[in-house]
This record gives structure tokens, C-alpha cells and sequence, in this order.
């Protein structure tokens, strides 16, 4: 009960983040997301606070007489057509009720996408300032319970105890074997299961924030919510977490570009390239280097490596031999290598899990999908049409896309809501962009049909 306490003190600091911003109702949702552990448990699935806000998205929408939910363009109908298909393959491999749970929630996650996406009015700037301001108030509200935790005071449901990931609790002890001996570290993971899925809580606002910097925006609200998300992620002990906050920020850069004059874009080169500069004359020519490794490495050699027995290479060649011993076309049901594989742990992989539970036709479509909508999202970044607030929306979902389908590689979740919502809201915005390219064609008179 006591998480609940945190979970409303998460909400509360996010909403007067945004008291004097006009945000419509449906874009709230984005605040519920990082809620990922917690809500209310129906027949072994647990409905969290984002899908009941859908639900109440789609009777209010009934009650305006909308009957029908936006099902997109071509790619976004083939994602839920896959989504099917991975709910009949594990009907078909002999998935268990976990299995067939697993799937019906991914279907449902794609649902609450396209409903909210059917209620977002392309009021896109909005999506912005909730994403920005709820990692924010949730990273103000993580910080504190991490501080207090490293301090050796104990609040109530602030921690989960040496690996208890269904334990309530921000900040988990988290424990690894390293050559033979067992060591534990206190990691923030927020309201998620594991440390590693809570940078997808923070990277996409990352992305906002570094995008809407590059491209000139002086907002002090930019800047604290980069060091609050960064701090967060330092703090969450992940690797690959701060791999794609590195990422983010070196992509921002390029492409905000596009959102320059081209009077501006050589002067912005060259501060990136002297800043560049500097940082490396900083680093090898003071002790600052020697600072900066000492105190990160350390911070990560009670960590199982690679190579070790719980390392990720472990687990995902084990994980990879099962399949191919077992039924690789068709798979052996989402969820079910860890009780494959002789350390009982899941494929710390998400695409790796949908090629083992799924199979290669269907796994192997599935991540042929993302790939290909990361392809066509990123090629239409030259082609934008939106204001310059939209478009720098529209750069910072694709980045936080990437990063997120990047960090996915290192941990289990078929259904991470941020992955999904990202990925309907970036079709979305495609499809507009579409419709405002020949929106204006058809204004300057090339053609006289109306398009509606």
C-alpha cells in the first residue's frame, strides 16, 4: 500500500509541473505510463493505471458517439495483425496460460495506443510538455527516495530487498554472482520491475529536451529536466541506459540541425565541434579522466560481466542453443525459457524473447517491423511539414524510439508500454506530416480534388 503513497506523490509533483499548461484530458496518459509494476491484478494480469485511463478514453468517446478507434496506415495495421499472430503462434506451440496472458496484454496495450491516439487531436506540442514534465516530477520523487535509501534511511515502500523484483519498492537491492561471490547494489527502478526497463521512462524527454536545445530553445525547464533524467539513469545502474542517453544526445544534435536556419547551422557546428574539443583536452591533459573512470568503473565492478555465468552473453547463447534444439519456426511460448535454461533466468532480451517465444517466422516479423518503421520514421525526418514545436516532437518520439528498441536488447518486456506508445504516435504523426505535404499541394492549386 505504501507504494501508492509514492505512485500519488509521483502524480501530484507531475501535475503542478503542468498547472498552467492547457493540456487536453487524453494526453494525461503519458503521465500514467511509468507506472509499469503496479495496479489491479484480474485473473493473473495486472491492469495498470494507463490502460484503465484508456478504457475510460474509449466510453467517453462512446458517449460522444464516436464509435470508431483510428487503426492508422498500413504499418500500424500490420503491427496489430502481428500482434494476433503472435497470440495464435503460442496457441499453436503450446504456450501456457502465462504465454496466452502475455499476448492478449500486448493486444491490448496496441488497443490503448490507438485509442489514445483517436482521442489526441494532433495537439502535439502537448505530448512534449507532459512527457517533459513527468520526468520531472516522477525523477524529483525517485531522487528522493534514492537519497534517503543511500543514507541508510528506510521510508516505507522506497525499497526492495537483494533481488525480491515483486517486493514494492523505487530502489531494489540488486544482486549478481562475480567470480563465485554474491554482491549486491541499491538500483532505482522506479515503478518498474527492473532497474534496466526505468531509462525508458526517462530517455524519450531526454530526447525533447536535447532536440529542443540544439535547435536553439531557451527553456530552463529543458535543462533541469535533462539533469534530473540523467541523474535517474546514473542512478538506475544501467549500462545501456546510459548507452542511449549518449546516443540520444549525439543524434539530437544532427538533427536538430533541421530545425535551424542555414545562417545558424555553421555557427552551431562549430560550438558542437570546439565543446568536443574541450571535453577531450579536459579529460587527457587534467585528472579529470582518471576521476571519471575510477568512479564509474567502480560503480560497476560488482556487476556481473558479459561472459560470466548470469552475464548477458551467457544468457542469450544458452537461450539461442534451446531454440534451435527445440522448435525454432515456431517457438517455444513467450515467457517460457526460464524454464528452459539451467539458471532459470527469462532471455534479458526482448527481441531475443520474441524470436524464442515466437518462433523466426512470427519473432523474426516482429522485429523486421520495428526496423522497418524505424527506417521510415527517420527518412521522413527531411520531409517535415509540422510547425517548428511539432517537428521537434516528432524527432525526439524517433529518437526515443531508437533508444528504447535499443535498451530492449538487455531486458525482458513484451509489452513496455513506451516502446508501443511511441511507436503508434510516430506512425500517427507520419501519416499527418503526409496529410500536411499534400494538404499544401493541393493549396497552391496543382490539383482541385479535396482532401478530407
Amino acid at each position: 500500500m505504501e507504494i501508492w503513497l509514492w505512485i500519488v506523490s509521483s502524480w501530484i509533483v507531475t501535475m503542478l509541473i503542468l498547472r498552467r499548461k492547457r493540456i487536453g484530458f487524453e494526453h494525461y496518459v503519458w503521465m500514467l505510463l511509468p507506472v509499469d509494476m503496479y495496479g489491479i491484478n484480474i485473473m493473473g494480469a495486472t491492469l495498470k493505471p494507463y490502460m484503465i485511463f484508456c478504457v475510460v478514453l474509449f466510453f467517453r468517446r462512446l458517449l460522444k458517439r464516436k464509435t470508431t478507434v483510428y487503426v492508422g496506415g498500413r504499418l500500424t495495421k500490420i503491427g496489430f495483425a502481428l500482434c494476433i499472430l503472435a497470440l495464435l503462434i503460442n496457441f499453436i506451440n503450446g504456450g501456457n496460460r502465462a504465454s496466452i496472458t502475455s499476448c492478449l496484454m500486448l493486444i491490448f496495450v496496441y488497443f490503448c495506443g490507438l485509442v489514445y491516439i483517436s482521442e489526441s487531436n494532433q495537439q502535439f506540442k502537448e505530448i512534449g510538455e507532459v512527457i517533459k514534465a513527468t520526468a520531472i516530477g516522477y525523477g524529483i520523487v525517485f531522487m528522493t527516495a534514492f537519497a534517503l535509501i543511500q543514507n541508510g534511511i528506510v521510508v516505507p515502500g522506497a525499497v526492495a530487498y537483494d533481488n525480491q523484483r515483486m517486493q514494492p519498492g523505487i530502489v531494489m537491492g540488486f544482486g549478481n554472482m562475480l567470480n563465485g561471490t554474491y554482491l549486491s547494489v541499491n538500483r532505482l527502478r522506479g515503478f518498474m520491475i527492473d532497474p534496466n526497463s526505468l531509462s525508458g521512462s526517462f530517455l524519450p524527454a531526454m530526447a525533447i529536451c536535447a532536440v529542443s536545445l540544439f535547435s536553439g530553445t531557451k527553456d530552463l525547464k529543458d535543462k533541469v529536466c535533462l539533469v534530473i533524467s540523467t541523474a535517474c539513469i546514473m542512478a538506475s545502474n544501467s549500462r545501456t541506459g546510459i548507452v542511449c542517453g549518449i546516443i540520444i544526445i549525439i543524434f539530437a544534435f544532427f538533427l536538430s540541425l533541421s530545425q535551424q536556419s542555414a545562417s545558424a547551422r555553421p555557427k552551431s557546428v562549430l560550438k558542437f565541434i570546439s565543446l568536443c574539443i574541450f571535453g577531450v583536452v579536459l579529460l587527457f591533459f587534467t585528472n579529470l579522466w582518471s576521476a571519471l573512470t575510477n568512479k564509474i568503473l567502480g560503480t560497476y565492478d560488482n556487476r556481473a560481466g558479459l561472459t560470466d555465468e548470469y552475464g548477458r552473453l551467457t544468457v542469450w547463447k544458452d537461450a539461442f542453443t534451446i531454440l534451435l534444439n527445440s522448435s525454432p519456426i515456431i517457438g517455444i511460448g513467450s515467457g517460457m525459457m526460464q524454464y528452459r535454461t539451467a539458471t532459470n533466468l527469462m532471455c534479458h532480451n526482448t527481441w531475443l524473447e520474441w524470436l524464442c517465444g515466437c518462433g523466426f517466422i512470427v519473432g523474426g516479423a516482429i522485429i523486421f517491423y520495428f526496423v522497418v518503421n524505424l527506417k521510415s520514421m527517420f527518412s521522413k525526418i527531411k520531409m517535415l511539414k509540422f510547425t517548428r514545436e511539432d517537428s521537434i516532437i516528432y524527432i525526439a518520439i524517433v529518437l526515443g524510439l531508437l533508444s528504447i528498441t535499443i535498451e530492449l536488447a538487455t531486458v525482458d518486456n513484451l509489452t513496455f508500454s513506451y516502446l508501443w506508445f511511441l511507436l503508434i504516435t510516430g506512425q500517427y504523426m507520419s501519416k499527418s506530416n503526409e496529410g500536411i505535404s499534400m494538404r499544401s499541394y493541393y493549396a497552391r492549386g496543382y490539383c482541385h480534388e479535396r482532401i478530407e
